[in-house]
């Protein structure tokens, strides 16, 4: 979800895949795309394979302001029907870009539930990034070492996020 707290995770799994040395690249909306930016350069200066595609936000055709592409900016809860129906909209543009960019894997958030689907199209796999309290994160540490192993020791060769 276009949200901090969600942004910051999805970073730090895509540093985590580069450090891999598995080429990442972060997929978002171009008033979001700030958030990463340092963060990326910095990760591309330590000789990892990182970058950043945006895609455009469809606030004014989901009935939101022009340039409200972050939950952040929602100022009403009657925003937040709009705010989704926007990021439903976001489905065709990111299979142009996984058309282009060819991914091995789809990192996306549990507020893109169609993800499934165009990973599924792709026939890649697709990995759910979710919020977890510090009783679930210590539990599912473990899990996550092993797909970080997994991925190290598989063919993945690119990722999006």
């Amino acid at each position: 979800m276009m949200a901090h707290g969600h942004m910051i995770p999805t970073l730090d799994i895509a540093k985590l895949f580069a450090a891999q040395g598995v080429k990442s690249t972060i997929i978002t909306t171009p008033l979001n795309a700030h958030y990463f930016q340092k963060s990326v350069e910095r990760t591309n200066q330590l000789g990892f394979e990182m970058g950043i595609l945006t895609l455009e936000f469809p606030a004014a055709a989901a009935g939101l302001p022009e340039g409200c592409e972050s939950a952040d900016q929602l100022t009403s809860e009657d925003m937040f029907p709009k705010f989704f129906k926007a990021v439903t909209m976001l489905q065709y543009p990111l299979e142009r870009i996984l058309d282009e960019v060819r991914p091995d894997c789809l990192v996306a958030d549990m507020f893109f539930p169609w993800a499934t689907e165009v990973a599924a199209k792709f026939n890649i796999p697709r990995l759910t990034k979710m919020q977890l309290s510090v009783d679930e994160r210590d539990a599912s540490e473990s899990d996550f070492q092993r797909m970080r192993i997994k991925a190290k020791e598989s063919e993945l060769s690119s990722l999006e996020l």
